[in-house]
This record gives structure tokens, sequence and C-alpha cells, in this order.
């Protein structure tokens, strides 16, 4: 047993005594028979007496209750997670069914489970999974000390009971129903033992110190050892229309439960698994995430999100809102663990503050500039290029030759030219900070003006009213799309 400090151990048996508590209720989500844990809508109260700052331990935003032969044994303050106490959130986007499935349980005393099935081709898989997956995680757990080793036996075992379900139950004239669902598991035991397990493109991250770290990795077809593993077994790997690797043209990930038909090819049920020691004095919290947040926010934007909420429940709702402003076209969920760091690695908790949501006014200042580049040169270019439809080769390669070099030595066009590239240089440069869904309109209707503007100062004719009032409706667009994100 570790030895502990005398103010280690008035640290713990004073904020033994500050539990924070509050009432659940246990109801079904997503589908009939499916129970979880969910808080109630209203915002977890800050600690106004005695907090862990006092002590110097941690600066938590939440009070937790200790769990105190932990804590003596390992020397500090290990906080006892309650279910009631997670946040999540799963939305439809712009699909017409949500094949997302989440669970969270408590499988024994000081043994927490999180799990978070994505479905694919229907949610019969997932749904299995979220039903089933405790049951066999529960029966390795009396025979198997080692929590890698349980998980990586259940997602066998689970995988194996579901092809004789599909056999037995569900086939109609020897057809496989093609669907799967990706498996990223969480179990957490004594409060600092983490073990995750992982088949498919689900993520788990984890904020240490403010900095998001993967706990996992996507199972994506083109990683060498995932692609060996398919060619192996007589699999191909392909790319669809948008770039995406797929197995045999079909699955973009190597791992899954179900798939019964791809198993053949190399696609297996074994999960990545890994064990961390959780650090309460530097993790805020653990995200489960499906591939509709992923795919459009990096693990440190998720951390930034949910570092800038008050709570949980909060947290895991404006990662999902924001993933569907980002413009995701899957189902999103999301599932926020909260740890002993909660809120010490923080922003300033101000959501607004989060940057790919609002433009800020250098951001404003940079793409009008990028207007003005754009639309100042507009009118330039165009009678930079007059006179270049009288040019007339034989060949395509010459006919391309000569406009280029008319182009080229005409400095009436060369300069306006080079002032529209740096505008486009800039517009790149802002855009790592700026909302794209804002900085668009933003920029397009502002060169409109400008190369209006220009246009008429040129001499040229600029229209008549219903060209101005085509203008006003575009700017006046663009001030609701402004006001709406603000």
């Amino acid at each position: 047993m570790h030895s502990v400090s005398c103010a280690s151990l008035a640290c713990i048996l004073t904020s033994s005594r500050l539990q924070w508590r509050r009432p659940f209720e246990i109801y079904r989500c997503f589908s009939k028979s499916a129970i979880c844990y969910k808080s109630d809508r209203k915002r977890y109260n800050r600690a106004t007496e005695v907090n862990f700052d006092n002590f110097g331990a941690w600066n938590n935003r939440l009070n937790l209750e200790i769990i105190m032969q932990q804590s003596i044994k390992h020397g500090k303050p290990i906080p006892k997670i309650k279910l009631d106490q997670v946040g999540w959130a799963s939305e439809l986007g712009r699909r017409k069914e949500n094949e997302d499935r989440l669970i969270m349980d408590e499988l024994e005393p000081n043994l927490l489970y999180f799990a978070l099935f994505d479905g694919h081709g229907g949610s019969l898989t997932a749904d299995y999974c979220q039903y089933h997956m405790a049951l066999h995680i529960k029966y390795w757990l009396h025979r198997e000390k080692d929590l890698q080793t349980v998980l990586r036996r259940a997602f066998t075992e689970l995988n194996n009971l579901y092809t004789r379900h599909l056999y037995y139950h569900i086939m109609t004239e020897g057809d496989v129903p093609p669907c799967g669902t990706t498996a990223t598991v969480c179990l957490l035991r004594n409060g600092n033992e983490l073990v995750v397990g992982s088949a498919g493109d689900s993520r788990a991250v984890l904020s240490r110190r403010g900095r998001g770290i993967s706990l996992t990795q996507d199972h994506q077809p083109d990683r060498k050892g995932e692609r060996d593993r398919i060619k192996k077994a007589g699999g191909f790997v392909s790319w669809n229309s948008v770039g995406r690797p797929q197995v045999c043209g079909r699955l973009a990930m190597t791992r899954s439960i179900g798939d019964v038909e791809l198993k053949r090819y190399g696609v297996t049920s074994i999960p990545e698994t890994r064990s961390i020691e959780v650090d309460h004095g530097k993790d805020g919290f653990l995200i489960l995430a499906s591939d509709g947040i992923s795919f459009v926010m990096s693990d440190q934007e998720m951390c930034d999100s949910v570092g800038r909420c008050k709570d949980p429940p909060e947290a895991a709702h404006f990662i999902a809102d924001q993933s569907l402003t980002f413009g995701t076209d899957d189902n999103v969920t999301a599932m926020v663990v909260p740890f002993g760091a909660w809120g010490k690695h923080s922003g300033t908790g101000n959501i607004n503050s989060f940057h790919r949501n609002f433009i800020s006014s250098s951001d404003t200042f940079w793409l009008v500039v990028v207007s003005v580049f754009w639309g100042a040169t507009n009118p330039l270019l165009k009678r930079g290029s007059a006179g270049i439809e009288n040019i007339k080769k034989d060949s395509a390669i010459l006919q391309f030759l000569a406009e280029l070099q008319f182009m080229v030595c005409n400095i009436k066009y060369l300069v306006p030219f080079l002032f529209n590239q740096c505008g486009s240089v800039v517009y790149y440069l802002t855009l790592a900070s700026a909302d794209l869904s804002l900085a668009v309109p933003i920029t397009n209707s502002l060169t409109f003006l400008f190369t209006t503007l220009t246009g008429s100062l040129l001499g040229e004719k600029v229209g008549n009213r219903d060209t101005i009032l085509g203008m006003v409706l575009v700017l006046f667009g663009v001030f609701l799309c402004v006001l709406d994100k603000t």
C-alpha cells in the first residue's frame, strides 16, 4: 500500500462527505427494449462551498464522490463516476433512419460499461449488440482478469452468436442481410483503469490537459496491416466515386460485427484494444463519437467543444449540433464521460468563442479584403482579355499556346490576374480559422457587390432595377445567415 500524506488524507476524507447526488431516470432509447440512463435536462450546479481547489488537488466544476479504498491505495483522490453524470446525444442527421445505438451500465461494483454501435445496412446488428454485448462481457469477467482479453473474447463470441441468430431466425430463402455495425466499448474499473476495445471507425477520445488523445484507430481498408489481411483472405480494396476505400467495393471498414458475407474476405470482429490509467488530475473527460462526427471534426475540435460547455449533457448535444452545422450527412451520436479534471483545462466556458462556429473581426476583415481583390479585378480581367477571341490557330495546342502568350505578355491582364490570385491565397489562409458556412456566402456576395461597383466606375452598364434588387436580396440573405449563426 502506498503511503499517503496528511494533506492528501485530509483532502480525501473531507471530499468524501461532499457527495454530488441527483436522481436519474431509466428510459428506453432508440428502440423499445434498450435500457439506458439519462440525465435530466437541468444543468449541474457548480460547487459553491468546499471544492478540491481549496486543497490544491484539482480544479473541478463537478462535486464528485470519492472511491475511498482506491484513493488511499494510490495516494491521490479517485472520484466515483456515476451514470447520471454522463451526457449523450444522438441525431438523425440527413438519413431516413438512425442506425446508431449507445448504452451505459454498471456491470459490477466499480466497473462501468460504455458502448457505442454505429450500424450500417440497417439497425439490426446494432440493436443486437446493444442488447447482448454486456451479457458476454459479464460472462468473461468471471473467467478472465485482464479486461482486454475480456473484450476480445466478448466481441468474437457476440459476432458468432449473431451469425447463428441470422441463420436460424432472420434469413429467408438463403439471403444474408447485408448489415453490420461498428463497436466501440469502454470499461472503467475502480475509477482509474480504462480499457477500450474498438472495431470499425467509431472513435474514443481522451482529453488530457485539454489535448485530445485518440484511444482508437479507424479500421480503414487503406491501412497497410488491414489491407494485407484483406488481400491474403482473397478480398480486394477499391475506391468509390468520392475516393473512399472499400472492402470488395462494399464496406468502408475492415473490422465490424456482422457483415457475415464479408467475413471470408478478411473482415474480422476481433477488436483492437488498449488499456490506459486515468489520471484524474489531468484527464477531463472521455468522448465516444460515431463517424458522422469524426468525419467533420477532429479529435482536438471535439475536445475544444466539450471544454467550453458547463456539463456533459450540454457538451454531447453541442458536439452533435456542431457536426450537423459542419455538413455531415450521417447519423451523429456522442457520449461524454466526465473525469476528475473536468473544467480544469477548458477555455472561458463560453460556447460562442468556439472558433469554427463564428467569424472573428479579424477573419471578417480579411474576407472583405478577399472580396475587394476578387471583385475589383473581375472587370479589369474582362477588359484585359479583350481581343483574345480574335486569335485563331489550326490546332488546339497552338491555339492554347497563342492564348497563353497573349495573357502573359498583356500587362493589362497580367496585373489584375496576380491581384486576383493574391485574394485566393488570403482566402485559403483565412479558412483555417473561419467558419466555411459563413465565409463562402459573405465572400461571394461581397465579391458580386465590388464587381458591380468597379464596373460602374469603369463606365460599364450596371443594370436595371432588377439587378439592384437582386444585390439587396443577396446581402439581406447573407445577413440572415450570419444572424442565424450568432
